[in-house]
C-alpha cells in the first residue's frame, strides 16, 4: 500500500467539521471532506498526520458519482471502516434550496455496540443473573384524531381579573376552536395563543366573572400494534399520545419486544473503567453465550485511591 492511498467513507448528514483523532488501523481522518448530495465523503489518508498536506480541491460531478459508487460497493462487501473514539463531532447544514429553510434530520446513526468486552478480569465479583418477569405480549396503541361537531365547555370557573391580565389554562383532552365568554358575554376577553392542550387569554375588563372557554374536543380512535412474545405472562401496554399512525406503533412495539425478549439482567462489581457510560452496549464474557451483548443502564464509578464500580446491564436478544 502506498503512503498516500486514500479510503473514502460516506455518512448520512453534512458534517462541516470534526476534531480529534479518528483511527482505523493505519488510517486517520485528516479533516478534509467532500460534499456529495446530502452526505459527505470523508478522505482518510494513511501515514502520520504531520506527513499529510491537506489538499484544497473541487470535485466534479463525475468524480462524486465515482466516489458514491465506490462507497456502495465497499458497503456491500462489508469493508466500511470502524473508527475509534473521537473528541467532538460537529454537524452543520451549510446551504438549502431556499434561504432559511427548516431542516429535519430523519436519520443519523453510529454503530450501536461499543468496541469493548467486559471480561472476567474486569469483574471483581461473580455476575448475578436476575430473571425478569415473563412478558406475554407488547401492545402499542396509535391514536387518530377526528373533528367533533359538538361544542362544549372546556374551562368553566369563577375568576377575579384585572384588565390587561394574561392567563394560560391547560386542557386535559386535545381540543380546538376556542371561544371565551365572561358571564356568558363575548368580547370581554380575547384568545391570544392556543394549542390543542392550552389556551392563553387576555382579559379586557376588571372584576369578578364566571369564565367559560367553549370549544370542540377531538374524537380519539385507537388502533393497536401487538407483538406476542410468550404463551403466558404479563401484557405490557405502552401508551404515547404522539403515536399517530400504525407504522410508528409497529416500530415502537418491535423495539419494546426486542427489549423484553431476553428478560435477564446482570449485576456485578467491576474495576471501574471510566471509559464506560450508562446506555453503552458492550460485549460481556459468558461461557454459555459467545459474543453476548448487554445494554448497561446503571453504571456506578467510585474512586478511593483506585477505581471501582458496579454495573447493572440487560442482555440483548434471546
Amino acid at each position: 500500500m502506498t503512503k498516500n492511498k486514500e479510503k473514502l467513507v460516506k455518512v448520512e448528514a453534512v458534517c462541516t467539521s470534526m476534531t480529534g483523532e479518528f483511527r482505523e488501523d493505519n488510517f486517520y481522518f485528516n479533516g478534509q471532506y467532500m460534499d456529495s448530495d446530502g452526505g459527505i465523503a470523508l478522505r482518510l489518508t494513511s501515514g502520520e498526520p504531520e506527513e499529510v498536506e491537506p489538499e484544497e480541491e473541487e470535485l466534479s460531478e463525475e468524480m462524486l458519482q465515482i466516489i458514491e459508487e465506490s462507497y456502495r460497493e465497499s458497503e456491500e462487501n462489508g469493508e466500511i471502516p470502524d473508527f475509534d473514539d473521537f473528541d467532538v463531532m460537529k454537524i452543520e447544514f451549510t446551504k438549502t434550496a431556499e434561504p432559511y429553510n427548516r431542516i429535519v434530520l430523519n436519520y443519523f446513526s453510529l454503530n450501536d455496540v461499543v468496541d469493548f468486552t467486559m471480561n472476567r478480569r474486569d469483574m471483581t465479583s461473580s455476575p448475578k443473573a436476575i430473571k425478569q418477569e415473563l412478558i406475554k405480549e407488547v401492545i402499542v396503541p396509535c391514536y387518530t384524531y377526528q373533528e367533533n361537531n359538538r361544542e362544549e365547555n372546556i374551562v368553566y370557573e369563577d375568576i377575579d381579573v384585572v384588565a390587561g391580565e394574561v392567563e394560560t389554562y391547560y386542557i386535559q383532552d386535545p381540543s380546538y376552536g376556542y371561544k371565551v365568554k365572561l358571564d356568558e358575554v363575548e368580547g370581554k376577553a380575547t384568545v391570544v395563543a392556543w394549542s390543542n392542550y392550552f389556551v392563553t387569554i387576555k382579559f379586557n375588563v376588571t372584576g369578578s366573572f364566571k369564565l367559560e372557554v367553549q370549544g370542540y374536543r377531538y374524537k380519539i380512535v385507537e388502533k393497536y400494534a401487538t407483538v406476542s412474545l410468550n404463551a403466558r405472562g404479563k401484557t405490557v401496554k405502552w401508551k404515547n399520545p404522539l403515536i399517530s399512525n400504525i407504522t410508528m406503533a409497529n416500530e415502537l412495539a418491535a423495539w419494546l419486544a426486542d427489549y423484553y425478549t431476553a428478560g435477564i439482567e446482570y449485576e456485578y462489581d467491576t474495576r471501574g473503567n471510566p471509559e464506560l457510560d450508562a446506555t453503552d452496549i458492550v460485549y460481556q464474557e459468558n461461557e454459555f453465550h459467545d459474543g453476548m451483548r448487554v445494554n448497561i443502564y446503571r453504571y456506578t464509578v467510585n474512586f478511593k485511591q483506585a477505581f471501582s464500580g458496579r454495573v447493572t446491564a440487560r442482555r440483548i436478544g434471546g
